[in-house]
C-alpha cells in the first residue's frame, strides 16, 4: 500500500496475514530517505532491500540517509546498498553523533543481500 502526502512517500508492506512487516519514508523532493523499518522477526528476508529499492527509484536525485553513529546496523545494511559516508554531524534534538551516507554509483550485483 503506498501512502502519499506532499513532502514524503510512506510504503507500507503487508504480510500474507496482514500485518505490517516494513516502511519507508522518503522526501521525495530533497532525496532524503527519513525512515526505513523492518519487523525484528522479518528481518533478513529481503524486504529492506525492497525498500530501498523503491527509495532509490522514487528519488530525485541522489539518496542520502543519515542515521545515529551507534546504530550498527543500520550503517552496514547502508554500506551493503552501496552507500558511502559523506557527513558527520550531531543530532539537534538528542545530542548524539550522526552519519550521514549518499548512495555511490550502482554495481551490477547491488540488490543481492
Amino acid at each position: 500500500m503506498l501512502l502519499f502526502d506532499r513532502h514524503r512517500i510512506v510504503v507500507v508492506i503487508d504480510s500474507k496475514i496482514g500485518s505490517i512487516v516494513g516502511f519507508a519514508a522518503l522526501n521525495v523532493s530533497e532525496s532524503v530517505l527519513s525512515q526505513i523499518f523492518v519487523s525484528v522477526d522479518r528481518k533478513r528476508e529481503g524486504i529492506g532491500s525492497i525498500l530501498f529499492a523503491w527509495a532509490e527509484e522514487v528519488s530525485r536525485g541522489p539518496l542520502i540517509v543519515r542515521t545515529l553513529a551507534t546504530n550498527i546496523e543500520s550503517i552496514r545494511f547502508y554500506e551493503r546498498q552501496g552507500m558511502i559516508e559523506f557527513e558527520n554531524s550531531v543530532n539537534e534534538f538528542n545530542g548524539e553523533p550522526v552519519v550521514g551516507y549518499i548512495l555511490s554509483a550502482r554495481t551490477p550485483d547491488h540488490h543481492s543481500e
